[in-house]
């Protein structure tokens, strides 16, 4: 399907597993990025971000970024596994 993940996470030790043995194409860290956003950007091949994401995360922070669509491209499809209630209309 030419698909081509970018991972988000933090840490040397995730980042060798999703570019090594997951087959990330990139992966960017949250924790010592000066910018997330336009490091998402600038991993996809025209800079505009990516046209899906699957959103799994432990706290609000980026659900509130993919909801204000500050690393998302216009029309993106957006799939979230939200930690409760309150996030599932967020993406």
């Amino acid at each position: 399907m030419g698909l081509r993940v970018i991972a988000i996470d933090s840490g040397e030790e995730k980042k060798k597993m999703c570019l090594e043995q997951l087959g990330a194409s990139a992966f960017v860290d949250f924790a010592s990025s000066q910018n997330v956003v336009k490091e998402v950007q600038e991993a996809t091949e025209d800079g505009l971000g990516p046209h899906a994401v699957i959103l799994v995360a432990v706290n609000e922070k980026p659900f509130q970024q993919a909801a204000e669509v500050q690393w998302l491209r216009p029309w993106t499809y957006t799939w979230s596994s939200a930690t409760s209630d309150r996030h599932a209309d967020r993406a």
